[in-house]
């Protein structure tokens, strides 16, 4: 099985987008409410996704050539204002086919190598506060609470780890 998380390119962008319409479907599915229930897609279009890309900031996780997974690498965050920006990389839109389980942590895991790659200290993400099964997962990988964000209705969990 050959695993990749590399840039992505901009004809992977309908596949990308695809997997978030999967992930929402799965949401409705399982009763999560999350991006279901925020117009998610409406909010993030996939022009939105091309403009990552074209930014170098989006990247696709690969098994046997099919893309099962999708996140960006941002070198700043609103959430994290008071934070030293130039020591991070921070999360986001992470996503992952519902079928393949086990992929986030290996995406996250070569993450946390691109970062440390780029002379980064850090991996900052935000988790929504009522979604525990997520933050434990966090958790879990090493992330650490840091504090709160707020966005509107969304109420999240600022969580960081310390790179190897």
């Amino acid at each position: 099985m050959n695993c990749t998380l590399e840039s992505a390119e901009a004809k992977h962008i309908s596949d990308i987008f695809a997997l978030y319409e999967q992930r929402v479907q799965w949401m409705d599915t399982v009763g999560l409410k999350q991006w279901n229930v925020t117009d998610y897609l409406n909010a993030y279009p996939k022009e939105y996704y091309l403009e990552l890309q074209k930014d170098h900031q989006l990247y696709v996780w690969k098994q046997d050539h099919k893309i099962i997974g999708a996140l960006a690498l941002f070198d700043t965050d609103e959430y994290w204002s008071i934070c030293d920006h130039s020591t991070a990389f921070y999360i986001h839109h992470l996503v992952t086919d519902p079928k393949y389980h086990g992929v986030g942590t290996k995406m996250l895991a070569q993450a946390e190598k691109i970062a440390a790659a780029c002379g980064k200290k850090y991996l900052r993400l935000d988790c929504a506060v009522d979604n525990t099964a997520l933050n434990q997962y966090y958790e879990k990988l090493g992330f650490t609470y840091q504090g709160k964000c707020q966005d509107g209705p969304y109420l999240g969990n600022r969580l960081e780890k310390l790179l190897k």
